[in-house]
Formats: structure tokens, C-alpha cells, sequence
């Protein structure tokens, strides 16, 4: 028990130092002289955080090294090879990464027994907003790297903006199950053609924004990371990722709301200027 305890303890404190580290390293990405030295911290507070959440679950420690020894290396041959003029594709496909992550720790918690309406509500909120991000940062990173070439105005756009749309409905039913269960028994199959739809509505949500704005969304899909992994946090009551899901989602809106107003433009003219020009 005492061991128990002495664990739990270790594990709070370390939470606590990676947070801090988690806050400062933001707070010196905004400085060009100490960015690179808040790069370094929040990588450190990064690994404190998932090393000693994975020892504290029992994994092998040879598992864990391995992990991080192997993400570790694809994220530098990335980084390394990567020009300068591509590092937007770069964060784009990294907040994809991100997004993917947190829709499939939601999406593994549907699958556990006793889940109260508030954990239903952030498995829901977190599988749409970190499918809308994942599937939306896909977008953005083939159209700055000109991979994807499809207009605004394509049937195949205006396809994929009806999912966008039909996807909100769709949350706000998926949000309401415990009630319509009673109703709907077989709710389950219905959960996974909503996965579906949250991805191919992710796709809908950013093919219409030309790529000149596209700085701008992925700098809004930041910010949708960063929430996704505050209510992944919440589901698995983990606080440092609460912590830090909390930091990217606000810094990364702030940094959304600066560019917009550098641009002399709103937020919703960026994102929607797209929908109404396809629309008319």
C-alpha cells in the first residue's frame, strides 16, 4: 500500500515539474533568442511525463525506450530533412498526428464499461474534434505542398463540405445516446459510422479555405489539438495532459485570433469565405 502511495506521490509531483516546464517552454517559443531552449523543455517535459505515466501502468520499461527511441528517430529524420519553407507542411502534419492520437484514446474509452453521461460527452466531443483535426491537417498539409490541387468549387468539395455539415447534427445526436438508447439499442454500430464521418468531415472542413489562408488553419487545428488533448486528459484523469492540451489549445487560439488581425480579417471570413462561395 505504502509503495502504492509513494508511487502515486512521485507521479503527482513529476506532473507538477512538467507542467511548469510545459509553461515556460511556451512562454520562451515566443521570443526568437529562447526558442530553441523552450523547444528542449517541453520535449524534456514531455518525456518525464509519458516515461513516468507509462511506469506507473506496469509496461515494460524495454517498451517504453523503444517507443521513444523509435518516435524519437522519425520525428528527427523529419525535422533534419525538412526545408525551412516547408516547416508549415510540417506543423500540419504534426497536429494530424496529434488529432489522431486523442481520437483513438476516445475512441478506446467507448469500449470501457460504467462510463457516466460526462465521460460519454468528452468521448463525443473528443473523437469529432480530433477527427476534424486529423483529417482537416491531412488537407492542409497536401495543399501546401501542392499534392492536393481540388478547387473550392469541384463537386467533389462540395461533397465533402455536406458531411461537414451533416457531421454537426450528428454530434449533437451522438452527445444525446443515453437517452435515445432506450429507444435505439444497437447504438454501437451507429458510434462507428459517426468515427467515419468525423474524418470525412475534417476533410470538408478545410477543402474549401484556399491556401493562402492555410497558415491561419493550421494554426486554428493547433488549437483543436491542444482541446482535444485537455478533454482526453479529462477522460483518462490525467492532469499534466489537461495542463498541456489546455496551453496548446489557448495559445494556438491566440495565435489564430493575431494572424486573422494581421490579415485585417475575421476568424469566420477565413474559414467560411470558402462555403459561401461554393455555395452561390
Amino acid at each position: 500500500m505504502d509503495s502504492i502511495i509513494n508511487i502515486s506521490a512521485i507521479q503527482n509531483i513529476i506532473y507538477v515539474g512538467s507542467s511548469i516546464l510545459f509553461i515556460l517552454g511556451i512562454k520562451m517559443l515566443g521570443k526568437e533568442a529562447t526558442a530553441v531552449r523552450g523547444n528542449y523543455l517541453s520535449a524534456i517535459a514531455m518525456f518525464l511525463a509519458v516515461g513516468i505515466t507509462c511506469l506507473n501502468l506496469g509496461i515494460d520499461i524495454k517498451i517504453i525506450i523503444s517507443g521513444i527511441l523509435l518516435g524519437g528517430l522519425i520525428g528527427s529524420l523529419i525535422a533534419i530533412k525538412v526545408k525551412m519553407t516547408a516547416i508549415p507542411e510540417m506543423v500540419a502534419l504534426f497536429n494530424g498526428f496529434g488529432g489522431l492520437a486523442t481520437f483513438l484514446i476516445a475512441w478506446s474509452q467507448f469500449n470501457s464499461p460504467n462510463n457516466s453521461f460526462f465521460q460519454h460527452v468528452l468521448i463525443m466531443l473528443t473523437v469529432y474534434i480530433g477527427g476534424i483535426t486529423f483529417a482537416g491537417s491531412l488537407v492542409a498539409y497536401g495543399k501546401l505542398s501542392e499534392i492536393l490541387k481540388l478547387g473550392k468549387g469541384s463537386w467533389i468539395t462540395n461533397i465533402l463540405i455536406s458531411f461537414f455539415y451533416l457531421s454537426i447534427p450528428a454530434l449533437l445526436y451522438v452527445i444525446c445516446e443515453p437517452f435515445i438508447s432506450q429507444f435505439i439499442p444497437q447504438f454501437s454500430s451507429y458510434f462507428f459510422i459517426f468515427l467515419g464521418l468525423t474524418l470525412i468531415a475534417g476533410l470538408g472542413f478545410v477543402m474549401p479555405i484556399g491556401g493562402g489562408d492555410m497558415p491561419v488553419v493550421i494554426s486554428l487545428l493547433n488549437s483543436f489539438s491542444g482541446i482535444a488533448a485537455a478533454f482526453a486528459g479529462l477522460l483518462l484523469l490525467n492532469n499534466v495532459l489537461i495542463v498541456a492540451g489546455s496551453l496548446v489549445g489557448a495559445s494556438g487560439l491566440i495565435l489564430t485570433i493575431i494572424m486573422a488581425k494581421a490579415m485585417n480579417r475575421t476568424i469566420g471570413n477565413i474559414l467560411f469565405v470558402g462555403y459561401a462561395s461554393t455555395s452561390s
